[in-house]
């Protein structure tokens, strides 16, 4: 196997536990050096076999042209969404690139999406804020059970959040892009399944709707004031994905006038959000800054499967889980 010299791209804002990880997994194998901003980029990719994007959000025209002319055998973003990569530049430049799917992030995303909707629906916040005037007993909370949880989108954390509705005892009703088998729907217990022209009927359905698709053209602002409008009003909106699946300026107003009970966010369209945000003063609205799928077990299983796409590159052996466009 041979010996390959790989750049690590850290996000600055991110914390230091996902590049630990890789250069932890990659261990003496390999050559592994962090970039350095200081240093001019022509000497850091020289002769550069892969380059470790942390997140898809370091990469620009001159590092792939760069990364070309060293013939460098991979792109390797450390992350699942493509949203923030230029595909088509690194693609056009004759480079591989591959990410680390969303089954590795699966069960980080669906427990945070679980802990969104028990914060509403048991009313942590406004809790939080009679504890604060020595109050007490002025609510009454929900149970999940018996409630309907309507997921768009049915992959990997889709999944696992219907693995655990299941158990709290929700009705689960689903629909994805692909079509879903009757063996699907049966292992995960759906009430209904269905493709994109099904989704108004999940949204006026649920109680709780959950959103895991990708952003793509056809997905941003899928949640808009028609949307929210036609929820219910005792409905609550999840979302771990991308923040800009919706309108937020329909979905402050939705909030304001009670059209719907409440939003757990994961997720905003411009990150990291203003202290001031209109969603951050209302009373219905629960947020955590972009870190569901932040866990020490998602990070080493991504630096796990870099580590074998880097060991695969190395033996001549194709990696895994590459990207041919948007749609992976």
């Amino acid at each position: 196997m041979d010996r390959l010299k790989v750049l690590y791209m850290k996000f600055p804002p991110l914390i230091d536990h996902w590049h630990e990880d890789v250069f932890a997994a990659v261990g003496s194998k390999h050559e592994i050096v962090m970039y350095d901003a200081a240093r001019t980029l022509a000497e850091q990719f020289e002769g550069v076999d892969v380059v470790v994007d942390q997140g898809g959000l370091q990469g620009t025209r001159e590092m792939f042209d760069l990364a070309a002319r060293a013939g460098a055998r991979l792109w390797q973003v450390q992350g699942t969404g493509l949203d923030a990569v230029d595909v088509d530049a690194v693609l056009g430049k004759g480079l591989t690139l591959s990410h680390t799917p969303g089954h590795l992030s699966a069960v980080a995303l669906a427990e945070h999406a679980l802990m969104l909707m028990l914060m509403l629906l048991k009313n942590y916040k406004p809790s939080e804020e009679q504890v604060g005037k020595r109050q007490g007993y002025g609510f009454m909370n929900e149970d999940l059970k018996g409630k309907t949880l309507g997921l768009v989108g049915f992959g990997a954390s889709a999944r696992q959040l219907a693995k655990r509705a299941w158990a709290m005892e929700m009705r689960l009703m689903a629909i994805d892009l692909q079509p879903l088998s009757r063996e699907t729907a049966q292992a995960y217990h759906l009430d209904f399944m269905g493709g994109p022209e099904h989704f108004d009927q999940i949204i006026q359905q649920a109680d709780v709707v959950s959103l895991h698709v990708p952003l793509t053209d056809q997905t941003r602002r899928m949640i808009d004031g028609r949307v929210l409008r036609a929820m219910k009003k005792e409905a609550i909106l999840i979302n771990v994905a991308r923040g800009e699946l919706i309108d937020e300026q329909a979905l402050v107003e939705a909030l304001r006038e009670q059209t719907i009970h409440g939003a757990g966010l994961d997720v905003c369209t411009a990150e990291p959000i203003d202290p001031d945000h209109p969603l951050l003063k209302l009373g219905n609205v629960v947020y955590t800054p972009h870190l569901a799928g932040s866990t020490t077990d998602t990070s080493r299983q991504r630096a796990k499967e870099i580590a074998e796409n880097i060991d695969r590159v190395a033996q001549g052996v194709d990696p895994l889980y590459q990207v041919s466009g948007k749609g992976v």
